[in-house]
């Protein structure tokens, strides 16, 4: 064997050791983050007109009443997305629960660019209505792969809501825009 077909040998099993490293890679991206502050205040944000421009900042309840218009100035106009809207901090026996507001899904970009969230409504659109102290409300846009992209994991109950699960098992892993603000 010349050194130009051992040089071969090791370049084919050095693609083969990293295509095995790429496949395994792809089987682990069903695990997604878990969505915190963080990430419902990290750019691009979305604008909420009427609502304050600094995410999380406090605005009042009486502002909160009615359903907002939701822009993202960076949609790509034939792609479809997901707005999700929640209460992390809903009272729950024990411990917080998230409260889910809201859930839009098969928005297009060339509507959400101006505003308009208009899609298959999974859950309608309820006022923040926090029953004590101060409540953190956050909006999350996510990317579909396509317009026929199902959405699962939600019920019938806005309580308890598993945002993490309902983020994996959908494969909304990483929100392309999100807002957050406070209200009590």
């Amino acid at each position: 064997m010349n050194m130009y077909s051992v040089l071969l040998v090791l370049l084919l099993i050095r693609l083969t050791a990293n295509e095995v490293v790429v496949e395994d890679v792809d089987k682990e991206e069903n695990i997604c983050p878990a969505l915190n502050e963080d990430q419902a205040c990290s750019e691009p944000h979305l604008i909420l007109p009427g609502y304050p421009i600094e995410c999380g900042a406090y605005i009042e309840r009486s502002l909160t009443s009615n359903k907002p218009k939701v822009i993202f100035e960076d949609a790509v106009p034939d792609e479809y997305y997901v707005l999700l809207m929640v209460d992390p901090d809903a009272p729950g026996n024990k411990f917080p629960q998230t409260w889910r507001h809201w859930l839009v899904t098969n928005i297009t970009g060339e509507d959400i660019v101006k505003g308009n969230v208009k899609g298959t409504v999974l859950t309608e659109f309820h006022r923040p209505t926090p029953p004590n102290g101060e409540h953190r409300y956050m909006v999350f846009l996510f990317p579909l792969t396509s317009n026929t992209q199902q959405i699962t994991g939600y019920s019938g109950e806005r309580n308890h809501f598993n945002i993490n699960q309902f983020v994996s098992e959908n494969q909304l892993c990483s929100p392309e825009a999100s807002y957050m603000f406070k209200t009590s």
